[in-house]
């Protein structure tokens, strides 16, 4: 097996965000209404799955964040994944608080307990519910990819970035469109645990999406892989391919968090 990508240092450190003026008067949950404080903290849901929470450095109880969720490869804990992420620090900047689901064994009844997660920091901290994303890597974006498809949750994940994820055609086929959100997808050009299943995925995500161009994605080069940016969609939908096998993320932390954010940003109140 190849070796594992980790990351150290920077990537793990929280970062201060930006908090843009607010264009409403509310700003978002009264003080004191939430119990969540700032900082790092790591716990189990009362489901029993282990999940981490990290905020932004400057974290307002007053502000309502968006939400990164990120879901992990199979075996992983929080904090394995959170290191093999690598998204702590940008997403933080970013202003997202962020989620790291540990793994369990894949089923419906594991997506039904790891899905409550999201819903439990939501209680817990100030956060928009109208702005909850989704990513992961593996098992991780097999499971972003069934709360962002999947009737009993899709209607609460406004967006995903999902890399190296095991849906395969016959469990699109399965599946009904939600509602146009946007979507990237990450796969490795060399990923022979699921061989061709990001470019699946795109032609799915590309219908669903209503995009001009639907189908199988035609790459073009952008900067160390290749992508394709998927024209007139109702929603933003991009397929990138890296040279690289399974045992790695498919992008890096800071293009997962410039996709989401600036989508995040029209939904800024």
């Amino acid at each position: 097996m190849a070796p594992l990508f980790f990351h150290f240092g920077e990537a793990l450190r929280p970062a201060a965000a930006t908090y843009p003026a607010p264009r409403s008067a509310s700003l978002g949950c009264p003080l004191g209404q939430r119990s969540g404080a700032g900082g790092r903290m790591q716990g189990k849901s009362a489901q029993g799955v282990p999940f981490a929470v990290v905020t932004p450095l400057n974290y307002r109880a007053d502000v309502a964040h968006p939400l990164l969720v990120v879901y992990a490869p199979a075996g992983f804990s929080p904090g394995l994944s959170e290191r093999y992420a690598g998204l702590t620090h940008a997403a933080t900047a970013a202003g997202f608080v962020v989620s790291y689901v540990g793994s369990l064994r894949m089923s419906l009844e594991a997506v039904d307990r790891m899905a409550t997660v999201a819903d439990e920091v939501l209680k817990t901290w100030c956060i928009d519910p109208s702005r909850v994303y989704a990513t992961g890597h593996s098992d991780g974006g097999t499971m972003a990819t069934a709360v962002a498809t999947l009737p009993r949750y899709r209607e609460g994940v406004r967006g995903i970035v999902v890399s190296g994820m095991g849906w395969q055609k016959l469990d699109f086929d399965a599946t009904q469109c939600p509602a146009a959100k946007p979507v990237m997808i990450l796969h490795g050009a060399q990923d022979t645990h699921f061989p061709g299943f990001g470019r699946q995925a795109a032609q799915w995500w590309s219908a669903c999406n209503r995009c001009t161009d639907a189908g199988e994605p035609g790459l073009a080069q952008d900067g160390d892989e290749r992508c394709h940016h998927y024209q007139g969609c109702a929603a933003d939908t991009v397929y990138c391919e890296a040279q690289r096998s399974h045992w790695r993320w498919a992008g890096e932390p800071q293009q997962v968090v410039e996709f989401l954010s600036h989508r995040d940003r029209a939904l800024q109140p």
